[in-house]
């Protein structure tokens, strides 16, 4: 053991210590596969233990930026994600088995709900004034920023700007069945 300016002394008095999983490593999930959840703008994640089992499973989605965020950790062999998804973007997921403190290697799956409208920013099932005066308040703003709204993003290219404006008029007066 030591620190940056050197040695540090340590004494064990007959303990064990156990680093990550022993000899063996953890698997990753099984059979991951994404599709709609039971609301509309959600997406559930389903897999199995893989065969060394897990603790709990961390769950990830990919940001505009590029960048993995965790949306949760479970235990159950399930996730909905419903975090302010658009109808009709495709979302990259990662997750990961965790298991006495130790993390399995990284599983991927990508999907989309495509019930609703895009440019249905508040959810009323119409694209009308009201989805662009929310889009008005967030416009200019970049991910990161406070003011950015992922819902006004509609191309998800980090960027609240004229494309989403022309994604909101392109649907403008357009309800959901």
């Amino acid at each position: 053991m030591a620190n940056s300016v050197g040695d540090i002394l340590a004494s064990f008095d007959g303990g064990n210590v156990d680093v990550g999983a022993g000899a063996g490593g953890v698997d990753g999930v099984v059979n991951l596969g994404v599709g709609p959840g039971a609301s509309r703008y959600s997406l559930e994640l389903s897999w199995s233990a893989g065969a060394s089992g897990a603790d709990s499973y961390i769950v990830m989605r990919q940001m505009v930026d590029g960048n993995y965020v965790v949306l949760g950790e479970v235990t159950e062999l399930s996730y909905v994600d419903n975090y302010e998804l658009l109808p009709g973007v495709t979302y990259n997921y990662q997750l990961i088995a965790v298991k006495n403190g130790v993390n399995s290697v990284v599983s991927g799956v990508s999907g989309m709900d495509d019930r609703g409208i895009l440019g249905d920013l508040d959810r009323s099932d119409r694209v009308d004034g009201r989805d662009i005066e929310i889009l008005a308040r967030a416009y200019g703003s970049e991910y990161g920023d406070e003011e950015y709204d992922p819902l006004c993003d509609t191309t998800m290219d980090g960027i609240i700007d004229g494309s989403d404006l022309i994604d909101v008029g392109a649907n403008f007066g357009i309800t959901y069945p």
